[in-house]
């Protein structure tokens, strides 16, 4: 039978286009997520200078804090060394007093240390925080026109999808339907056209030769079937 492919091409040129806006839109949702993964690293890589910042100050609380204790055993040793009377008790005083001077000494050291790897760490953490908030800005942007993007190619296949309610109304029915049924078959790519032009003699899908039968129903006007991929064949001699 002899049917026009042309409203069933237009028909086809909307599926292959709404095809491509929805490959566009899950590359769009992978891009949206890898800007989210980067936002979260960013997060994690401040927490993590954070930390190391919080690690050394409770290191130098603790440090300052044994130190405190220890100058104030001192004290107390000093104070009841002035006190004693025997010099055998006194001999034991001032070795205990010598012996906090040593632990004074060596926690002192430690502080100082401390202190030095406070300032260091700190920078480091200003030096993180600044390159995170960099990070976050210049990622915040992409994402910001990966939303744009997005909105724009939803409202497209909207327009689409709208388009191609009125496009499916103007073709055959037992074509469309053989289209359809094309269309959803596990053989089938969405990349590729369906409906393919035969002239030459190959069909314009797969590139196998057609037969001259099917060759020969196209330039008639018919619809013919591709043996090796199932295509659906005109010819465009056909159309003129």
């Amino acid at each position: 039978m002899k049917v026009d492919p042309r409203p069933l091409l237009a028909l086809q040129a909307i599926d292959l286009e709404i095809f491509r806006h929805q490959e566009l839109l899950e590359g769009n949702a992978v891009k949206l997520q890898e800007c989210d993964r980067s936002i979260v690293a960013t997060k994690q890589e401040i927490r993590k200078a954070e930390q190391s910042t919080q690690q050394t100050q409770e290191e130098l609380r603790q440090a300052e804090q044994s130190l405190k204790g220890l100058e104030e055993n001192r004290k107390k040793f000093l104070m009841q060394s002035a006190s004693i009377k025997k010099n055998d008790e006194y001999q034991v005083a001032m070795a205990q007093i010598a012996k906090l001077d040593e632990q004074i000494g060596e926690l002192e050291g430690r502080v100082l240390e401390l202190l030095q790897k406070q300032e260091e760490i700190q920078a480091a953490e200003a030096r993180v925080k600044a390159e995170m908030a960099r990070q976050q800005v210049e990622i915040s942007q992409r994402r910001a026109g990966f939303l744009n993007e997005k909105a724009q190619l939803e409202k497209e296949l909207s327009d689409l999808q709208t388009q191609r309610i009125d496009a499916a109304t103007a073709v055959e029915p037992a074509l469309l339907k053989r289209y359809e049924v094309l269309r959803s078959s596990r053989i089938y790519s969405k990349r590729l056209p369906a409906l393919v032009s035969v002239d030459g003699g190959v069909c314009a899908r797969c590139h196998r030769q057609i037969p001259n039968k099917h060759c020969e129903e196209a330039r008639h006007g018919e619809i013919a079937t591709c043996e090796g991929c199932a295509a659906l064949l005109y010819s465009k001699a056909a159309l003129q």
